[in-house]
């Protein structure tokens, strides 16, 4: 016998849908002629970078995954990860390269592709490097192309040290 499912519980159904998947806003842009500069350093993996002053810094695995958030939102991550790990954690592994790119002295590859965070997504933009037998990702949370902030940051960035 076949039973047709009550409107409340269709509605439900599809509310719940609806929110399994939500777009995440990116962080608000900042107004860069006002943006105060300041370097970021990782001693883990020697590179370096202009940040903006009213970033705040998250370093995790010993500094080799690291957010910078703005206003509590994050804005900027850089992923040192293996394949295996990338692909469970939602990253660019999978997605089809944009286009090739260079950071900082180094040949790889941009992916935009939606990042997954339990239900939710941001729209993000990776610069995505070979680096000591993994990858090295600059990735870059926004709805749009890269602005003179992002920009900044990207140009910015550069290996220090001994690299391999």
């Amino acid at each position: 016998m076949n039973k047709i499912m009550p409107i409340h519980l269709l509605l439900l159904s599809g509310l719940s849908l609806h929110f399994i998947s939500c777009q995440s806003p990116p962080p608000a842009p900042l107004d860069f002629t006002q943006v105060q500069w300041e370097n970021y350093t990782s001693p883990a993996l020697d590179y370096s970078l202009s940040i903006p002053h009213a970033y705040t810094l998250n370093e995790y695995a010993d500094g080799y995954f690291t957010i910078f958030r703005h206003k509590g939102s994050p804005a900027v991550r850089v992923n040192f990860t293996d394949a295996a790990e990338g692909k469970k954690r939602g990253l660019w592994f999978g997605h089809e390269a944009a286009s090739e790119i260079e950071l900082g002295g180094k040949k790889g590859f941009k992916y935009i592709y939606d990042h997954y965070d339990g239900p939710f997504s941001s729209r993000t933009i990776a610069y995505v490097i070979a680096y000591r037998g993994k990858y090295l990702g600059l990735e870059f949370r926004t709805d749009r192309d890269l602005d003179a902030v992002y920009e900044h940051i990207l140009s910015s960035f550069e290996f220090i040290g001994s690299q391999s």
